[in-house]
């Protein structure tokens, strides 16, 4: 296999990770929904739609009570990852108890094992198969090396775009888009940010922006920019669909700009609840460390 494409696989990892510490933290059609009249408005002379304000609280108690429930759960994906101009296509498998563990499979041609993950509520193990070798740690360890910041509940709400917990320092803006009817909530003021986003501003602080679907308050999109530095990262949920009795995204784009513009497209084929699995990774013992130990 192409060192080139091993390099890849292990940057998708990261930009996995990445991705998923600020889209956990608290993509673009509306569809599949009936919108309740408790919440939206029709203006029939101007034909706009008009939300009703909802609080922080609010707005979050909703995201809450329609997040995607499962126990245990099995996922499959394609995935397509594109820096500078080169894309990779290959596909993951992630197996897992919520609040427990994860087992994630990245496959080529859809039956070479390229790599596994394992995440549990206090460690990180990824073996890469072509390069023989392996990482074990804690998530310390993976957040300093990506300089983010990054925990199991962070990953595990952001598998399926469910959203961890609101912390009391996430101090989020609530305000209403009225040309697209949607919830905004963001760490600046409405005129502030769009002064920002017509490049009429710059920021002094970092920027999170989630826009909210009114009809199921599910997190359409999630964006992150740093104040002071070209650098932005954006997740993209779309393609809802009913899996038992909550609605799931299974199109999600991850959109990073940096020094190289990174993207990586999700697409999950099969999303389902299933009954106890046994699940474990065992690393070779002639595998060697990717990081020192």
């Amino acid at each position: 296999m192409p060192k080139r494409y091993q390099h890849n696989i292990l940057n998708t990892f990261i930009v996995i990770l990445l991705a998923l510490a600020f889209n956990a933290c608290k993509s673009k059609k509306i569809i599949q929904y009936k919108i309740s009249e408790d919440n939206l408005l029709k203006d029939t002379i101007m034909a706009k739609c008009t939300l009703r304000y909802k609080t922080v609280k609010t707005i979050e108690k909703n995201i809450a009570d329609n997040e995607f429930q499962y126990q245990w759960i099995t996922a499959k994906a394609s995935v397509s990852f594109s820096s500078n101009a080169e894309t990779n296509e290959f596909d993951i498998t992630i197996k897992g108890k919520k609040d427990s563990l994860y087992l994630v499979t990245i496959t080529a041609l859809g039956i070479i094992d390229i790599a596994r993950l394992m995440l549990t509520k206090d460690s990180v193990k990824m073996v890469l198969y072509p390069k023989n070798s392996y990482f074990k740690g804690s998530y310390n360890i993976i957040n300093q090396f990506l300089h983010i910041d990054i925990d199991f509940d962070m990953i595990q709400a952001s598998l399926f775009g469910n959203s961890a917990d609101f912390s009391e320092n996430d101090k989020f803006i609530p305000f209403i888009n009225r040309d697209n009817c949607t919830y905004y909530l963001s760490t600046i003021r409405k005129r502030k940010l769009k002064r920002f986003q017509k490049g009429l501003d710059s920021l002094k602080k970092p920027l999170q922006t989630m826009i909210i679907d009114p009809s199921n308050f599910k997190i359409l999109t999630n964006t992150f920019t740093e104040a002071g530095e070209a650098r932005s990262y954006k997740a993209i949920y779309d393609n809802f669909i009913k899996v038992n009795n909550n609605f799931v995204s299974h199109d999600v784009q991850i959109v990073i700009s940096a020094q190289k513009l990174i993207q990586v497209n999700v697409h999950y084929t099969k999303i389902t609840n299933v009954e106890p699995l046994n699940l474990r990774l065992n690393i070779p013992s002639n595998y060697t460390p990717m990081l020192p130990q």
